[in-house]
């Protein structure tokens, strides 16, 4: 009895997988710039409270704070994690430490500049396979499969893989909505990140039924009404498309847009309005994906709300009421840094800030702390170098010091005040890498790395 309900659960389970990629490659026009993501949302069966109703959004960024800070570094809402799944080839990887780096440090980018109040940090060193198969990921079955036995509570499960092989083409990236987890294409634009995560946050596509008739396409005109309906009511763009009216209505903007950014499509909607898109959107399909750098307010709004309702929420939320709270998060942006090849350049004269923060691990796993920082120097001169660690806001971390070169020997190690570590000549015109091990029990700690003159 036990093994048939099991095999119902599980036959259940994988056709409602493959039915919601399936609906994903209806919902991407081209294979190969599309991101894949289905133009269904099991968190959106239903109509969002802000459908309709689009003051709900706004009354969500006023409780943040939206309206009443400026400084995006200050206005940080959420510090979400990400656990990192990566699937490369063995050899001469697309994929590595520093790829890795990029892609979060540009998600935080992105997410900054927009000042959407949600940071993020890796969890976790990446769990990395090397295996030339999965390396080239197939969208249908394998992608749905991988993310169902790979996954973490209590953070965004994100997985790279150097293809997504979807048909006879590739995607730059897609989310599962059954999974709840966001897939991304090795080398794939700086905006990729950002927009699958944001799609795990329910933020929908501005193109999204522009192909439909009249009851779902979205408007061009914003003051068009819904007619006809029994359970709608209010503007076209408060109910179709994305839902959101502070993004224009467009097609998918794949070929339409040049490489000045400029729209050149001459589509039309249902009731025969040009479309006059923005071409920035982080959420819309733009020919050159180096247009993209934006999320508009209501999308800020609506990832905001997304956040607040996960059962997590708690352990991620660093600012109530505009009350800091969790500041045992507080991550420094020279991060992801654990491993030498993701080392943070650190420039003669500069001081730098880092923290060893806690890392959340879900509802039911005590939180961990951050283990290391690394920091690349560059030796101009034959001559000695010494670097220190000085205390800054919070407890001083206790830590050892350990200096390498490119080849990862060893080369020096802190001095007797175990704060300080000097740099033999000898590595002119060579890069040396530092590690700084954190040795604390302390749920948070931070420090100031400087050159002794």
């Amino acid at each position: 009895m036990k093994k048939k309900i099991l095999y119902i659960l599980v036959t259940l389970l994988t056709g409602m997988l493959l039915s919601t990629q399936t609906k994903a490659q209806l919902g991407s026009d081209d294979a190969e710039t599309g991101c894949g993501a289905s133009e269904f949302s099991l968190g959106l069966l239903f109509s969002p409270p802000w459908a309709q109703n689009h003051e709900y959004l706004f009354d969500i960024l006023d409780k943040e704070g939206y309206y009443t800070t400026s400084d995006s570094l200050d206005y940080i809402v959420y510090r979400i994690p990400i656990k990192l799944f990566v699937y490369k080839r063995s050899k001469n990887p697309l994929v590595t430490d520093e790829v890795i780096k990029t892609y979060i440090q540009e998600l935080n980018h992105y997410n900054l500049l927009n000042r959407t109040g949600i940071v993020y940090y890796l969890n976790d060193r990446p769990e990395i396979e090397t295996n030339d198969r999965k390396a080239r990921l197939g969208y249908y079955l394998e992608a749905p499969w991988i993310s169902l036995w790979n996954y973490e509570r209590g953070c965004v499960n994100v997985h790279i893989a150097e293809y997504i092989n979807k048909g006879k083409g590739t995607v730059r990236g897609t989310y599962n909505y059954a999974t709840k987890s966001a897939f991304v294409k090795a080398n794939s634009s700086s905006t990729s990140l950002a927009h699958e995560i944001a799609h795990h946050f329910d933020l929908l596509h501005p193109h999204r039924h522009w192909k439909r008739g009249k009851m779902r396409q979205e408007s061009v005109d914003r003051n068009r009404k819904i007619k006809f309906s029994l359970f709608r009511h209010g503007r076209n763009c408060d109910n179709n498309g994305d839902k959101l009216c502070d993004t224009q209505a467009e097609p998918n903007l794949t070929n339409f847009v040049n490489k000045q950014c400029e729209y050149t499509g001459t589509n039309t909607d249902n009731w025969g309005d040009a479309y006059h898109p923005e071409t920035n959107n982080i959420m819309s399909y733009p020919t050159y994906r180096d247009c993209r750098n934006e999320f508009t307010p209501s999308q800020i709004a609506v990832m905001l709300a997304a956040a607040s309702k996960s059962r997590h929420a708690s352990g991620w939320k660093v600012k109530n009421k505009g009350q800091n709270v969790n500041q045992q998060l507080n991550f420094d942006f020279n991060e992801p840094d654990n491993t030498l090849k993701m080392a943070t350049e650190f420039k003669m004269g500069e001081r730098q800030w880092h923290s060893f923060h806690s890392i959340y691990k879900g509802k039911r796993k005590k939180s961990a702390v951050d283990v290391c920082d690394w920091v690349r120097v560059y030796i101009a001169d034959n001559k000695p170098v010494t670097l220190r660690l000085v205390s800054a806001q919070a407890a001083m971390p206790t830590v050892s010091l350990q200096a390498f070169n490119s080849s990862e020997k060893l080369v020096s190690t802190e001095s007797a005040d175990a704060y300080t570590i000097t740099i033999p000549s000898g590595f002119e015109g060579q890069t040396v890498y530092i590690k700084i091990t954190n040795k604390s029990k302390n749920p948070y700690s931070d420090y100031y790395l400087e050159w002794v003159k």
